[in-house]
């Protein structure tokens, strides 16, 4: 485990990255998924390297469409 404390939740601009095409493929990604920049960005708010990331949408029922997406990550130390 990293000795970063995260906050409750991260959030990431979605205007031209791989987390909008999730969202409006309504899809899971992985890690080979998405682009190195965002890669990095994410490497860097988690303070450590990511191994491998899975990221999965989470529908809103009520009002089908994505509410959110959840990402899992293994971490390197």
């Amino acid at each position: 485990m990293s000795d970063k404390v995260l906050e409750e939740k991260l959030s990431f601009p979605i205007q031209s990255n791989s987390f909008r095409t999730a969202i409006k493929e309504n899809r899971s990604l992985s890690l080979e998924d998405i682009n190195q920049d965002q890669v990095s960005a994410i490497e860097s708010s988690l303070g450590s390297t990511i191994e491998s990331l899975l990221c999965v949408p989470v529908p809103c029922v009520q009002k089908n469409t994505v509410a959110m997406i959840v990402c899992l990550s293994n971490k390197e130390e």
